[in-house]
């Protein structure tokens, strides 16, 4: 299960152009013994999201996302992970 792009389609700033997940041979996450992952949080290139970007409201609905996301990782993976989520 992919939390971070099941919050991002719930919650996530720009919910409506989740563009899913699309595993893939990328360079930044090879060659590496752990888990990864690579996000796109919106795109500077475009207008309306560069608007949103700089938004520190914005900004925190993003890292509250992914520190959801990745507390329900571990959660999931190991036991004795005690989640803490944030709004």
């Amino acid at each position: 299960s992919n939390f971070f792009d099941q919050l991002m389609r719930r919650e996530g700033p720009f919910r409506t152009n989740v563009r899913g997940v699309k595993p893939a041979n990328f360079r930044v996450l090879m060659n590496y013994n752990m888990p990864s992952v690579l996000l796109e949080c919106g795109f500077i290139d475009n207008a309306q999201d560069a608007a949103m970007l700089i938004q520190p409201k914005t900004q925190d609905q993003i890292a509250a996302l992914i520190f959801n996301a990745l507390n329900m990782y571990f959660a999931r993976t190991d036991p004795r992970f005690k989640p803490h989520l944030v709004k």
